[in-house]
């Protein structure tokens, strides 16, 4: 798809899911009707674009002539839309394809490309567990739009969230999203939470309850001269103490071939510093500089016999154990057992 698609397939995405939330969940003064669904839209992307409110230009219209007028601008976004998921949906007739919602593959594929717009690093399998984590699946879609302007336009979000070790004690947490990325295999959001000024990661499938005001937040964004610094990821992985978990910082040395270098350098694990020590005309030996052992065991086992670990000789020995007990583990015919929660320092 061309740029302009791109564009014209987000915005189709962006009414479809404020249809959904506004016109088929809502109810009684807090339901849109179909023209309000149009006049969001618009101010959304007059403010995107950097001009003047649009609608003003429609204030002599009659309501009814404004509407449509507004109903013509955004139509082949949600033909787009309609074309490329195959499903249905009429704004004035309140009508939805509920059966979009019960097709997993459809709601991965909108999903993924919506994320695919501003996500910084997901995976297939990393958006399909927050998906199948949240209760509908269809709610993700809204969040993810919400997210995606808290993030450009530098407002607070509000959410319940399930911790790691307590998983059925949600508590209720306030952030100011700055990335979404993946952070140890899982699609998280990097953000600052407002409890102790702290910026931490919130892995996606533990979230659920949004209960932020998503036009009211959009309309009392702070003005452009007043927001934050752009978020730097790089400094944060490289200073931020929560980042690290606490984990020491290794250096690992790593023999890979030259091809699977680029594909190094060109992964979510381009933000770890590189050190090539020697280089021929099939590979390379390397050192990754960081904390997040995780990654680099995950890149090792995805890269199977292209990479392979050097040192140093404790991180070596480590990797020998996962590995012997991967190899243990499909010998044997017992079942697997339940693991104990790890406790980490995540948000």
């Amino acid at each position: 798809m061309t740029k302009k698609e791109n564009n014209q397939l987000r915005i189709g995405i962006e009414a479809y899911a404020f249809a959904r939330e506004f016109i088929y969940k809502s109810k009684g003064e807090n339901q849109y009707k179909a023209g309000d669904i149009y006049l969001l839209l618009d101010e959304l992307y007059s403010a995107k674009i950097g001009v003047d409110h649009e609608t003003k230009a429609l204030k002599n219209e009659t309501p009814t002539s404004a509407e449509e007028k507004l109903r013509k601008r955004y139509q082949s976004n949600l033909d787009l839309v309609k074309k490329r998921y195959g499903f249905d949906f009429n704004f004035q007739e309140k009508s939805l394809d509920a059966q979009f919602e019960e097709n997993p593959n459809r709601i991965h594929s909108m999903y993924k490309d919506y994320l695919s717009e501003f996500c910084f690093y997901f995976s297939d399998e990393t958006l399909r567990v927050a998906i199948n984590n949240w209760n509908p699946p269809g709610d993700l879609l809204y969040f993810l739009i919400v997210l995606r302007y808290a993030i450009e336009c530098d407002f607070r979000i509000k959410f319940n969230y399930r911790k790691l070790m307590f998983p059925l004690l949600p508590t209720t947490r306030t952030i100011l999203p700055k990335l979404i990325t993946l952070k140890d295999n899982h699609l998280g959001i990097i953000g600052v939470d407002s409890q102790d000024n702290q910026t931490k990661s919130f892995l996606l499938s533990r979230i659920s309850n949004l209960q932020t005001n998503f036009v009211r937040a959009f309309r009392e964004r702070p003005e452009d001269n007043a927001r934050s610094a752009p978020f730097n990821y790089a400094e944060y992985l490289a200073n931020n103490p929560s980042a690290k978990y606490h984990k020491e910082v290794k250096e690992y040395e790593i023999s890979i071939s030259l091809n699977n270098l680029d594909l190094l350098k060109h992964s979510h694990l381009n933000t770890i510093p590189i050190t090539i020590l020697h280089q021929d005309d099939k590979s390379a030996k390397i050192v990754l500089k960081t904390h997040d052992e995780w990654a680099v065991f995950d890149m090792l086992f995805n890269y199977e016999t292209y990479a392979k670990l050097i040192g140093p000789s404790d991180v070596l020995r480590k990797f020998n154990d996962k590995l012997e007990k991967l190899r243990l583990h499909y010998h044997s015919q017992s079942m697997p057992v339940k693991k104990s929660a790890r406790k980490k320092g995540r948000g």
